[in-house]
């Protein structure tokens, strides 16, 4: 499904959780953001991973992968973001990111939605972001009045 005229213009922070001392824990975070910024797309949302951005240019250019590093550049895209989406996924609730992550975006009156691995290929987290964000993005649409 290609992104619908209407919805081109949301885009959702994929907040996943990543930082592990154990290199194949982290790859395998890595692909799990890919799978979820997957599913996303084919049901017609535009997310922005920091984790599919940031692990290939970590490892390819040996940077750091804790999210020290990456905090400024992972708070610059929150900012210009509609909607912070919490995977809860292995790892996400004493995530150190992902808390940070939200309580930026809460400060900014940034909605955040948190949603199992499961509604991501069954469809429901597309449609709550969706229905939530278009509202918010776009009132008239909401009421009626488009």
């Amino acid at each position: 499904m290609p992104i619908q005229e209407e919805h081109a213009d949301i885009v959702v922070y994929l907040a996943t959780p990543y930082s592990h001392p154990d290199a194949m824990k982290r790859d395998e975070r890595y692909r799990q953001s890919i799978f979820l910024c997957g599913h996303l797309l084919r049901q017609g949302i535009s997310p922005y991973s920091p984790i599919c951005h940031s692990h290939p240019i970590a490892d390819a250019m040996r940077l750091p992968f804790a999210y020290d590093y990456w905090r400024q550049l992972d708070e610059r895209f929150i900012r210009a973001c509609d909607c912070v989406c919490v995977a809860q996924m292995d790892g996400w609730h004493e995530s150190v990111g992902i808390q940070s992550e939200v309580a930026l975006a809460e400060s900014l009156d940034i909605p955040v939605y948190h949603f199992e691995i499961k509604d991501f290929p069954n469809g429901h987290a597309a449609k709550q972001i969706l229905a939530h964000t278009s509202r918010r993005l776009h009132p008239a649409h909401a009421r009626g009045h488009a």
